[in-house]
């Protein structure tokens, strides 16, 4: 990954927050956000919109109280297009269900599903630079 991209990790369960933290921090990924709800997600983006800079990375889990990770991409689509140019989205998530799968293949907006715990060599690998 060349330039610097700031990583909003999106998971209800603390210790998984937690794990893909200190994994991006092991790849010297220091602009790291985290929290625990897609509604709270939501929040985050809109209030840090001006000043995401040239790239955001979403790592959204898929099962979570409230607002799921299907729900978050709801809202997410929902926002203002021009976001979407500096955002890349990866489904985070330990699910084995073929739905979830499928729904994930089927989404325009999300680039992977990637397996708990994060195999940041292989995020390396999918995140574009912007």
């Amino acid at each position: 990954m060349g330039a610097p991209c700031k990583y909003l990790i999106i998971d209800d369960n603390d210790i998984d927050r937690l794990i893909t933290s200190r994994l991006l921090n092991s790849r010297g990924i220091t602009d790291i956000h985290a929290v625990n709800s897609g509604s709270e997600a939501i929040h985050w983006i809109k209030d840090h919109v001006d000043n995401l800079g040239q790239s955001l990375v979403i790592l959204v889990d898929i099962m979570m109280p409230g607002m799921d990770g299907f729900q978050f991409m709801e809202a997410y689509d929902a926002l203002d297009a021009s976001l979407k140019n500096i955002t890349q989205v990866f489904m985070l998530s330990s699910t084995l269900d073929p739905r979830d799968i499928q729904r994930v293949e089927k989404h325009k907006t999300i680039k992977d599903l990637l397996s708990k715990p994060l195999s940041v060599s292989k995020l390396d690998s999918l995140v574009i630079d912007h």
